[in-house]
């Protein structure tokens, strides 16, 4: 975040607070989507910005699925 947007943890009662970053290297990650991808992968992220993105519990365990496969 950029520091200038008022932020604070966003949980649910009973449920604890669980926080998931996922950092990588723009570069490197545009040079191998020009060859893998026919989209831009970035787009969500250029265009939405500091954007955080909600899941419930079905959305949350499909992507760490595909996350855990893909690394």
């Amino acid at each position: 975040m950029h520091g200038l947007t008022l932020h604070s943890p966003c949980s649910l009662d009973g449920f604890p607070y669980v926080r998931t970053l996922i950092n990588f290297d723009q570069s490197y990650v545009r040079a191998a989507a020009e060859h893998l991808f026919m989209t831009n992968v970035l787009e969500p992220f250029e265009k939405l910005g500091n954007y955080v993105i909600l899941l419930n519990e079905e959305e949350k365990s499909e992507f760490e699925s595909i996350y855990f496969i893909l690394y």
